[in-house]
């Protein structure tokens, strides 16, 4: 779906180029080129050229996917009705890994993976990141779910639907982005819209953690691998790099290649290639999962600042900040594109489903925010309000 939008932005690119440089588009490419040019200068002295290509390709091709959502606004009762069509298709992947897990395989008869690391695990339809999608995708769960149903009811049952799914999907990280995604959406909506909307938001999020910890209390299996986070601090029992994945390997490979390569890094999408080497020598090449060419940092900050040095650095610091400042500043119609951006870049790492939400989430954002200073107006001060945005985005 994305690369027909991209075709489709690429053909208005063609047919008249003024649309691309639209003073209302102009903050989605300001915000997709705070990586995308940091991302060519990598090019050059990238480890493997072609795949640090064609991830610049990808990047490019969502921006004018967005192009088309920003160009093309839907109505505030067809963005209502997409929201809550997002959040119906969340809870139907939490429900079909929840399945996964219980009986071998999901609704299409998908087994759960299972390799030398991850005896069973959960994919569903989202693939081998499935907990982490989840809570990227989140802020489109809760939103709909307040859009669904006013008295919130509806989170009673979407929220234990969503901690279920991430705590056996057994992602540690995916639980700490649950915990940034939750906290962030309670604040906003609890700053827009008042502290009983937010109270209703929460209550249920509490119910499910107390949930939560008896699950793990009475499944040793779960509990095990949640309470072995306890290891990492001061006096905890065990290895914390065993603890942790032997992450803090691929953190200290990471900040070495950055010290080597400080300006343009080691090119995108190329830390594993070129970390591979230091990993052997640290003594944990085979214990860490998948082929050396798709190993990643598993921290965003690092793995910007080994593929594309200080000017990445330099980019994802702009694009993070501006971010933020803009969304707190949008209409709640913007609010869970925009959060869902904030969510992929602050997450575990920096792959293409955070590419493709600097592109087409950051797209939406924007064009929801449009959508939502005139979903209230008659035409003629729709009209002159939607110019105002214009010109303020022009500043």
């Amino acid at each position: 779906m994305a690369w027909v939008l991209a075709l489709f932005g690429g053909y208005l690119f063609w047919q008249k180029g003024t649309v691309v440089i639209d003073p209302s588009l102009r903050q989605m490419w300001f915000w997709l080129g705070c990586l995308a040019v940091p991302a060519l200068c990598s090019i050059f002295d990238s480890a493997v050229m072609d795949r640090s290509a064609r991830t610049l390709l990808r990047m490019m091709s969502f921006g004018l996917a967005a192009v088309v959502l920003i160009q093309m606004p839907p109505s505030a009762t067809a963005l209502r009705k997409i929201t809550i069509g997002v959040a119906l298709a969340i809870g139907f992947f939490c429900l079909d890994g929840i399945l996964q897990k219980f009986f071998g395989h999901n609704i299409i008869g998908n087994p759960l993976w299972s390799d030398q690391f991850s005896p069973a695990r959960i994919t569903g339809f989202l693939g081998l990141n499935y907990a982490w999608v989840l809570m990227v995708l989140s802020p489109w769960l809760f939103e709909g779910c307040r859009l669904l149903d006013g008295r919130g009811f509806a989170y009673w049952v979407a929220i234990p639907l969503l901690f279920v799914a991430v705590i056996l999907g057994g992602s540690r990280a995916s639980g700490l982005l649950l915990v940034i995604s939750v906290l962030t959406y309670a604040t906003v909506i609890g700053v827009r819209l008042g502290i009983s909307a937010s109270v209703k938001f929460v209550v249920p999020v509490f119910a499910s953690l107390l949930g939560s910890v008896v699950m793990l209390a009475a499944n040793p299996e779960l509990g095990d691998r949640w309470l072995a986070m306890m290891g990492v601090f001061p006096g905890g029992a065990g290895d914390a790099a065993e603890i942790l994945s032997w992450r803090p390997y691929l953190w200290d490979a990471a900040i070495a290649l950055f010290l080597e390569h400080p300006i343009n890094g080691v090119g995108i999408r190329a830390f594993g290639v070129s970390s591979e080497t230091l990993l052997v020598g640290y003594g944990v090449a085979d214990r860490i999962p998948g082929a050396a060419y798709n190993w990643s940092p598993h921290l965003s900050v690092l793995e910007v600042a080994a593929d594309l040095g200080t000017i990445g650095l330099l980019g994802y610091a702009i694009l993070l900040t501006t971010l933020v400042r803009w969304l707190i500043n949008a209409p709640m119609s913007a609010i869970a594109p925009g959060t869902d951006c904030v969510n992929g870049f602050v997450s575990a790492w920096l792959n293409l489903a955070t590419i493709f939400s600097t592109g087409l989430c950051g797209g939406m954002a924007i064009n929801r925010c449009r959508v939502g200073i005139c979903e209230n107006s008659d035409p003629q001060s729709a009209a002159v309000i939607d110019a105002t945005f214009r010109n303020a985005m022009d500043r």
